[in-house]
């Protein structure tokens, strides 16, 4: 019988550690890279700010990337993966109701992404550019939505929203494409939180949020 060894085991917990801060390192790296271009936009975004915006000398980041337009689609595809990660890991809750699960995994995938494009003054050029550059690229093809289209489907089944994979399927769709419109409409993270619990709450999964004034909000938009 193999036994885990504490030395071993320390092993392990350090690759973990190691692999969790390289992923946090990463996320930070695209955001930062991503605030750049949506601040200034993507002609007036030179390599000198974005490789001071993650502490990198402009020289490395040239040696890493090569061009600006590759800098933009390595930051956008890696934010996306990476927030989509974060959001999956909600969907293994079994403490609380299927709506605030729901709730915290599009807001966890998706506000980081509404703060660039509406706090920004070229966040919405920016989305473009990226979406461009990824078709540019046959890595990229991949749409980041349907993976995430999928596990929200499966967590529909488990929890027992739905019956029928195809009835799962068509849920999760309508939830995903809602969500990705007020990712692109709402004029703030805020924003997208309440009309995302509306939606949500819409779908017959009740989303009990806690602030009280942000459920006020929520009562009063489902109203109108």
């Amino acid at each position: 019988m193999n036994k885990t060894t504490p030395l071993h085991s320390a092993t392990k917990s350090a690759a973990a550690r190691k692999k969790t801060d390289k992923a946090q390192k990463a996320r930070s790296d695209a955001l930062a890279l991503l605030t750049e271009f949506s601040n200034q936009g993507f002609r007036k975004t030179s390599m000198v700010a974005l490789a001071s915006a993650i502490g990198m000398s402009r020289q490395t980041l040239y040696n890493r990337f090569q061009t600006k337009e590759l800098v933009l689609q390595w930051a956008t595809s890696e934010l996306v993966a990476l927030l989509k990660l974060d959001a999956i890991g909600y969907l293994a809750d079994t403490t609380r109701s299927t709506g605030m699960i729901l709730w915290d995994t599009f807001c966890c995938y998706l506000c980081p992404l509404v703060k660039l494009l509406r706090e920004g003054r070229h966040g919405d050029e920016f989305l473009d550019l990226s979406a461009g550059k990824k078709r540019l690229n046959p890595e990229h093809d991949k749409d980041p939505l349907a993976e995430f289209t999928a596990q929200i489907s499966e967590f529909l089944i488990i929890r027992k929203v739905c019956n029928s994979p195809n009835s799962a399927d068509e849920l999760s769709f309508l939830l995903v494409m809602a969500a990705k419109g007020l990712m692109l409409t709402s004029e703030s993270e805020a924003t997208f939180r309440i009309e995302m619990a509306t939606a949500i709450s819409g779908a017959g999964l009740k989303v009990k949020v806690t602030d009280k004034a942000l459920a006020n909000q929520i009562t009063q938009w489902s109203r109108a």
